[in-house]
């Protein structure tokens, strides 16, 4: 009987001595920071607002690890404006491990996108924290609706279809609503099945200082598999090194020439930067 409890004992104690080896090394042992460290709630984050509101200030949280103290973090602050301003630090209260850093918001221009990039120096930045936060504000164009128009995408279908025309209240910036609605509705079968395509909800373009014409990636519909099962998109000259983008322009002054390049990410595509009228969109 005593050999048998003398017997358990050991064997605990070996388990135990184990558990206490294994906890003294990397292994076992839970991180716990030596320093205070701290982080940002969220890496990234947008303000849109109407053309009729008023942004005039944004607030960015940070979290600390411990809630010891008042303490003063540095913060690097870039702005890509100058209607864009902030402090260089920002101060933790004692008994609380959170702060908020604002930054001020002037007066915002229509359709122009304001960017900060706030940053922590990586060595005060807690494991898995976020050392930079960015956070882009926009106020959105006034859109008006200015009747029927056509649509067509030479490289896809090659017929016109009718779509509804926006534009931006003032500014020579428009929209084609449902571009490829129709087209997939009509699809002859010549790219297979449209469906597996993202289709984009408008294609926006607008007029640049130059007279050429500038307009966002646009989603065609055509998921082409035959190469690589992933969607095509046509993107403006602009998106890649060396291509001239002046066959994108206004061919009157209804009707919009768009030239793209047809690319399919991480294979490659089709150019059609020097053709006239690959996509043409006429106004009402």
């Amino acid at each position: 009987m005593k050999l048998k409890h003398s017997i358990i004992f050991m064997a605990l104690l070996a388990i135990t001595s184990m558990f206490a080896s294994c906890s003294e090394g990397e292994y076992w042992d839970e991180y716990i920071e030596e320093a205070e460290k701290y982080s940002f709630v969220q890496a990234a984050s947008k303000y849109s607002i109407e053309a009729s509101e008023t942004l005039t200030e944004v607030k960015v949280e940070i979290l600390r690890s411990n809630t010891n103290g008042t303490v003063t973090l540095p913060i690097t602050a870039k702005f890509n404006s100058e209607i864009l301003s902030g402090a260089e630090s920002v101060t933790f209260e004692e008994g609380s491990n959170k702060a908020v850093y604002t930054f001020s918001v002037g007066n915002m221009e229509i359709g122009f996108q304001y960017k900060a990039v706030l940053s922590i120096a990586e060595e005060n930045v807690s494991v898995s924290g976020n050392a930079t936060s960015t956070i882009t504000m926009v106020k959105n164009y006034n859109w008006i609706s200015l009747g029927t128009g056509s649509y067509v995408d030479n490289f896809i279908s090659g017929v016109a279809y009718p779509v509804e025309i926006m534009q931006a209240e003032g500014f020579e910036v428009y929209r084609a609503m449902d571009p490829y609605t129709a087209t997939m509705k009509n699809d002859d079968g010549e790219w297979g099945d449209w469906r597996n395509g993202k289709q984009c909800e408008y294609v926006e373009f607008w007029t640049n200082s130059d007279n050429t014409i500038g307009f966002n990636p646009i989603a065609v519909g055509v998921n082409y598999e035959a190469v690589a099962g992933q969607d095509i998109i046509a993107y403006p000259a602009t998106a890649f090194k060396g291509l001239d983008p002046s066959k994108s322009r206004w061919y009157n002054e209804k009707t919009a020439f768009l030239a793209p390049y047809y690319y399919i990410d991480g294979v490659g595509g089709w150019n059609y930067t020097t053709a006239d009228g690959v996509i043409i969109i006429t106004l009402p």
